[in-house]
């Protein structure tokens, strides 16, 4: 899983020099010495969870419900 964790952060961090305005969000808290493995995203051995945003964005703060 660790060499997916780093294709795909290989991946995004070259996608993101031609499109400045594409944001995403990394794994922050080292649970169970994840981050320190390589796991840049959070998930375990099982699936890996890519947020394609910025944690502290406004614009991914709004709630939608069904009129």
């Amino acid at each position: 899983m660790v060499k997916y964790h780093n294709q795909v952060l290989e991946y995004l961090l070259d996608y993101k020099k031609e499109h400045n305005n594409f944001t995403f969000a990394t794994r922050v808290k080292n649970t169970n010495d994840r981050l320190n493995k390589g796991y840049w995203f959070l998930g375990n051995d099982d699936y890996m969870f890519i947020p394609l945003f910025k944690r502290a964005d406004d614009v991914n703060n709004l709630t939608f419900a069904p009129k």
